[in-house]
């Protein structure tokens, strides 16, 4: 891109000054968190084409994988001179997004969270994440020095560096973006939540269910990792799942309308004591007190909902307690007992007959599409217990099992399983 701004000046007008950056002596475009996402997607997909080339004998030594780095090479020279016209559009795209976010207000936090949470279960949430938070979506902020950085990280952290605020934003406006929003919902919503789980199990079950609950409530509290917890009812109840997500977003706009400024990148205790505790400007009481009273909410919510619709959630005859059975899962000892995807995928797994007899697995939008070895082997009762709506044979080499539309998310933890042997 360099070498086509040096030699087509019109090119270069098209940018304006701070669209242009020195990286490593050299001038060219900002594409910023953007353009290397768009490199690492491109460097992949050429990967994955020509890993496998081979040459004549003479050549044969740059086949294979080291064919790959000289495969970068062309392919860029050449992609860099066509680039510069894609991302002026690109940036226009992205401007026009963070004029919406900004201009959203106080509903800019909730659209955040609440999307965060929404693509979770898809792992596009990295994307959002890295798209809001380390681009100018979230703001550009200029130094009284009169330097400019843009995205809500890199702005909190030159502020965490220098203890100076921009001249444009206030601490609220740069933190409305970072964790502390979400502190809340894992220091106490969820495990409230999970208390409500407990709860309304079935008082035989509760002891069975009890380490799952107890290891995703500290798993959110201690290291803000929701996960183990949202998959106990994301299978269940898609729409709770929804309302959970608004929940989220709701909490990141609470902390915002009441001008917390507990910034950071950790929604954990951890994160609360380091940037909330330890920094007496960040009004972490602010996150507490909403805290305890959206704890409140989602477990008298959470509770109503289980047995108003009659939610399976664990202890109330859901696949968990049937798989941990079917596994012969020692619930002390075992950590999978503590992961509910894994533990359902491995029981999908054994269902199939176990990962020798397994050779592809795929998804459409509501079926997990299986390609088998021995159709003999597979136990349609195991498949039954691991909370599908339906098999389909198709032939005697491939199976489908209908999970709705949270297939995706079990055929990516099926297939982790099976790339761990």
């Amino acid at each position: 891109m360099h070498a086509l701004l040096m030699s087509r000046p019109e090119v270069r007008s098209m940018f304006p000054a701070n669209a242009l950056a020195t990286i490593l002596g050299i001038e060219t475009v900002n594409t910023g968190v953007v353009g290397g996402i768009i490199t690492g997607i491109l460097s992949g997909i050429l990967h994955n084409k020509v890993y496998q080339v081979k040459f004549p004998v003479a050549l044969a030594f740059f086949g294979g994988v080291r064919f790959v780095p000289l495969a970068n090479v062309m392919f860029f020279v050449v992609f860099g001179q066509c680039f510069p016209y894609v991302w002026i559009l690109m940036s226009n795209v992205i401007n026009h997004a963070a004029l919406g976010v900004s201009h959203a207000g106080i509903f800019a936090p909730f659209i955040y969270g609440f999307g965060e949470r929404l693509l979770l279960p898809t792992g596009l949430h990295q994307i959002w994440n890295t798209v809001i938070r380390d681009t100018m979506v979230s703001g550009v902020a200029t130094f009284p020095d009169g330097h400019t950085i843009e995205g809500a990280r890199a702005i909190f952290a030159e502020y965490l560096k220098t203890n100076i605020l921009p001249t444009n934003m206030s601490l609220p406006d740069i933190v409305k973006f970072l964790r502390g929003g979400q502190i809340p919902i894992t220091m106490f919503t969820l495990p409230m939540m999970a208390l409500a789980m407990y709860q309304t199990a079935k008082p035989e079950q509760r002891v069975k269910i009890k380490p799952l609950l107890l290891t995703g409530a500290f798993t959110s509290i201690i290291a803000g990792v929701t996960e183990p917890l949202e998959f106990t009812f994301l299978f269940v109840s898609p729409v709770w799942y929804l309302i959970y997500s608004l929940l989220n977003g709701l909490s990141w706009m609470l902390c915002y309308m009441f001008h917390s400024q507990l910034g950071g990148t950790e929604a954990n205790i951890i994160g609360l004591v380091l940037y909330g505790f330890l920094r007496p400007e960040s009004k972490f009481w602010i996150n507490i007190v909403i805290g305890l009273g959206m704890s409140i909410v989602g477990y008298g919510l959470f509770k109503f909902w289980i047995i108003h619709f009659n939610l399976k959630t664990p202890g109330r005859g859901s696949d968990y307690e049937q798989t941990i059975d079917i596994l012969g899962i020692q619930q002390q000892t075992d950590q999978i007992a503590g992961d509910p995807l894994k533990l359902k995928a491995s029981a999908i797994i054994k269902g199939l007959g176990g990962d020798s007899n397994i050779e592809q697995v795929d998804c459409c939008y509501s079926r997990l599409r299986v390609t088998i070895k021995d159709i003999s082997l597979i136990d349609e009762k195991i498949i039954q217990a691991t909370g599908s709506l339906g098999f389909v044979p198709v032939d005697q080499n491939n199976v489908q099992i209908v999970y709705g539309t949270t297939v995706d998310t079990i055929r990516n933890a099926v297939r982790k399983l099976l790339a761990q042997g």
